[in-house]
Formats: structure tokens, sequence, C-alpha cells
């Protein structure tokens, strides 16, 4: 079970953005459906050309959650976006995606308030836009 996996892998630690006009991007990892969800952050400037599909999708409940690893500790998800991201992965190239779940710290509130801010022109900037339903 993926819970077994990443047992005694520490617990995700989001690094402060470091300015006002920062985001995340999360960079997945190749794999195939069975293999556990990799991914990594990448801090960009908005104003910078950026290369980036973003994902809107159907937060469902938030009572099962699942383990995913991103830069080497792990992050738990909702089911709905497990799914999305597992369905949205190559099994060849790194997919870069921004995802408001992942990419905004959701316990710092300061952040999410500039992030949700800055919401509109990150899709706006977006490549392409997937939105996942489940």
């Amino acid at each position: 079970m993926l819970n077994d996996l990443f047992l005694g892998t520490p617990a995700l630690n989001y690094r402060p953005l470091s300015g006002h006009n920062m985001l995340r991007l999360l960079e997945l990892r190749p794999g195939n459906r069975n293999d556990p969800i990799c991914c990594h952050f990448r801090e960009v400037s908005i104003t910078s050309p950026l290369l980036y599909n973003a994902l809107s999708y159907n937060w469902g409940s938030s009572t099962e959650r699942i383990p995913i690893l991103c830069d080497d500790a792990v992050i738990e998800v909702t089911c709905s976006l497990f799914t999305a991201l597992n369905r949205l992965r190559d099994p060849v190239k790194t997919l870069t995606i921004w995802v408001d779940a992942l990419c905004i710290n959701q316990g710092d509130l300061e952040e999410k308030r500039q992030q949700v801010k800055m919401m509109r022109n990150i899709y706006a900037k977006a490549n392409t836009i997937t939105v996942w339903l489940g």
C-alpha cells in the first residue's frame, strides 16, 4: 500500500515564496499508473515566460487522502487530485503544472490570500487548462 511505501518519510514543509509575484509550479515526474506519484516544486515569477498546464479540478471529499512524494517529502492529497495527477502524468516526460491545492501552501493564510489574488493571471498565462471532473 502507498502508506507503507512512504513510512518514515518526512511530511512536506513548504518553503516560503521569495516575493509577491512568485508562485510554485509542480513538476510531475514521469510514471505509469501503478507507480507512486513523485513531484518537485519550482519557484518562478509570474512575470517570466512560463510553460505550464493549469489544473482545475473538483476537490471532492477531503476525508480520504492519499500520500504522494514531493521534494523527497510526503504530502497527502484528496482522492480526486490523486486520480487527476495519476491520469495526467506522462510515462516518459516531466509535466509542469499549476494546481492550487499543492502549489499554494494551504496552511499559510497570508500566502493563500496573495496567491488567490494572482489566480486569474495564473490561469491566463497557462499554455493549457485542464478541467478534471473526476
